[in-house]
C-alpha cells in the first residue's frame, strides 16, 4: 500500500515539468544559439539579452558581439553595448581630429613652400595614381623642405618614414606626429660600445679576433666597425658565430677595409623593425601612400649617393603579401636652395612594381639579398632619371652656364623641357672629362662666368649673342 501511494507522484512531478521544458525548449531567435567549443553565441541587440532572461534555465554563459568580434559573459552584455558605442564615438571624434589636423599641415606646408620659394614647377604629375598603394622615393638634398614638397604637390596624403630621432624633436616631431610619420631607427643613430679584445685578421667573410668573447658579447644580426689607415669607419653585420675567436659576416671584406695589423673594434646590437614594416604594409594594404628618402639622411653633395635597401625591402615584401604597390621616383632640383625666394622643380617618373621573377627570389632565404639587390639596381637608375648629378659644385655651376649659352635667347623650354635638357648636358659634362677640345671648351665657358662675376654682370644681362660656330662642339655631341 505505501508503494502504490508513492508511485503517482513522480508522474505528477513530471506532468508539472514538461510545460516548464516545453516553455524552456521554444524555439530561440535565429541570431542566438547554444555556445560550443565550435560556435560561439552572437547578440546583435539588447532584445536577444532580454529573451535570454526570460528563458534563464537554457540561456548560454557567454556571447560574441557581432560589431566588435569579441566575446564576454552575458550579465555584462548592456555594458559591453554602452562602452562600445562610446569606443566608437571616441574613434569617429578622433577620426575628424587627425582630419583636420591633416588639412592644416597640408596648408601649412602649401603656404610655407610657395612664400619659401619663389617658383616651384611640377611635371610628371599624370603618373602619379589618384588611388591605390604608392610607394614615393626621392633625392634627399633640403631636409624636411624635401617631404613638404613632395606632400603639398602630389596630391595626395603621404606618410613619411621619419628617423626616430626626430620625433622628439620640440616642432619637427609634432609636426612629424600630425603627419602620422613612420618612426623608424637608423643604424648611425644606435650607441656603439667597445667590443672584448683586439680583431687580428680577416679572410673573406671570417673574422679572427684576440682574446675576444664573440659568443658572450655579439650574437647574430650584430654589425661590428673597426677603422683603417686609409678608411675611418667600416662596418660589417654578423652572420654566424663560430667562436669566442672567430665569426663570420653576411658579405666579404673588401680589400681596401681589411686590416693589416691588429685593431680595436666597436659592436651595435641588432636594430628590430618588424613594427616599423608591419605599419608600412598595413598602409599600403589600405591603398594609401609611404614616402621615403633612400639615400639615408639629407645631403649637400651634387650627385646621389648610395640607396639603402629598405625601399627594395618593403616594396617587394608588400608585394609578396599581393599589395601591388606603384615605385614612383621624385626628382627634386633646387636653384640655390638654401635661399629665400629661390627656385625648385619636381619630376615625378614612370612607376615601377617589381617583377614577378623578383617576387619569386624574394620568396627563397638563400636569393632574397639578390632580389634586393636587383630591385634597388633599377630604382636607382629610375631615380637618376629624374635628377640632375654631377662630379662637384664647380661642374654644377658649369653645367648651367653650358645650357644657358645653349639655349637660344628667344626660345622658351617648359619644365620638362628643361630638365631633360640639363641632364642631357650633364651626361655630356660625366663622359667628355678626358676630351682635350671639350676641356678647353669649358676652361673658356669658366673663363666667360668669372669675367661676368667681376664686371657684376649676369649672363641674362649681356646682349652680345652667342654664334652657332662657338658651340658647334657640344651641339654635335647632343644631336
Amino acid at each position: 500500500p505505501v508503494k502504490e501511494k508513492e508511485e503517482p507522484q513522480p508522474e505528477k512531478v513530471v506532468e508539472e515539468v514538461k510545460p516548464a521544458a516545453k516553455a524552456v525548449d521554444a524555439p530561440l531567435p535565429s541570431a542566438l544559439k547554444q555556445r560550443d567549443a565550435s560556435s560561439p553565441t552572437t547578440v546583435p541587440d539588447h532584445d536577444v539579452y532580454r529573451f535570454q532572461q526570460k528563458t534563464s534555465l537554457s540561456q548560454p554563459r557567454f556571447v560574441k558581439c557581432s560589431d566588435c568580434g569579441e566575446e564576454g559573459p552575458i550579465d555584462e552584455w548592456p555594458n559591453h553595448r554602452d562602452r562600445l558605442r562610446k569606443v566608437q564615438l571616441k574613434k569617429k571624434i578622433a577620426g575628424m581630429q587627425m582630419y583636420c589636423a591633416g588639412l592644416f599641415v597640408d596648408a601649412f606646408m602649401w603656404l610655407l613652400v610657395n612664400v619659401y620659394f619663389r617658383e616651384v614647377a611640377v611635371c610628371g604629375l599624370e603618373n602619379v595614381p589618384k588611388e591605390g598603394p604608392v610607394v614615393f622615393y626621392g633625392n634627399h638634398q633640403n631636409q624636411f623642405i624635401d617631404a613638404m614638397m613632395i606632400r603639398a604637390h602630389c596630391g595626395r596624403p603621404v606618410r613619411f618614414i621619419i628617423a626616430e630621432k626626430s620625433l622628439h624633436r620640440p616642432i619637427i616631431g609634432h609636426f612629424a606626429r600630425l603627419m602620422e610619420a613612420v618612426p623608424v631607427v637608423r643604424p648611425q643613430d644606435v650607441k656603439s660600445t667597445d667590443g672584448a679584445g683586439i680583431l687580428k685578421n680577416m679572410e673573406g667573410n671570417k673574422v679572427f679576433g684576440t682574446d675576444t668573447t664573440f659568443t658572450k658579447g655579439l650574437s647574430r644580426g650584430d654589425v661590428i666597425s673597426w677603422s683603417t689607415p686609409t678608411k675611418e669607419k667600416c662596418t660589417g653585420q654578423i652572420l654566424t658565430i663560430e667562436s669566442d675567436t672567430q665569426l663570420s659576416l653576411t658579405l666579404p671584406v673588401k680589400s681596401e677595409d681589411q686590416i693589416d695589423k691588429p685593431t680595436t673594434y666597436k659592436c651595435s646590437r641588432r636594430i628590430d623593425h618588424s613594427e616599423m614594416y608591419a605599419d608600412v604594409y598595413n598602409t599600403l594594404a589600405d591603398g594609401h601612400c609611404i614616402g621615403i628618402f633612400p639615400e639615408g639622411g639629407s645631403h649637400d653633395r651634387t650627385s646621389l649617393i648610395p640607396l639603402k635597401a629598405g625601399v627594395a625591402l618593403f616594396s617587394l615584401g608588400a608585394a609578396e603579401r599581393g599589395i601591388q604597390s606603384k615605385i614612383i621616383p621624385c626628382g627634386l632640383t633646387y636653384f640655390f636652395g638654401h635661399k629665400f625666394r629661390s627656385r625648385a622643380h619636381i619630376e615625378f617618373g614612370e612607376p615601377t612594381l617589381p617583377t614577378d621573377e623578383m617576387i619569386a627570389k624574394f620568396q627563397q632565404n638563400e636569393l632574397k639579398r639578390e632580389a634586393t639587390g636587383d630591385l634597388l639596381k633599377v630604382l636607382d637608375k629610375n631615380l637618376r632619371s629624374v635628377t640632375i648629378n654631377v662630379a662637384d659644385w664647380a661642374s654644377l655651376k658649369f653645367l648651367h652656364a653650358f645650357r644657358r649659352l645653349y639655349q637660344p635667347p628667344n626660345v622658351k623650354l617648359d619644365t620638362g623641357d628643361y630638365l631633360r635638357l640639363t641632364r642631357r648636358l650633364s651626361r655630356i659634362i660625366n663622359g667628355q672629362d678626358d676630351d682635350p677640345q671639350f676641356a678647353d671648351f669649358r676652361t673658356r665657358v669658366e673663363n666667360y662666368n668669372d669675367y661676368c662675376a667681376a664686371l657684376l654682370v649676369r649672363d641674362s644681362q649681356a646682349a652680345t649673342p652667342v654664334s652657332y660656330t662657338h658651340l658647334t662642339l657640344p651641339t654635335k655631341r647632343i644631336v
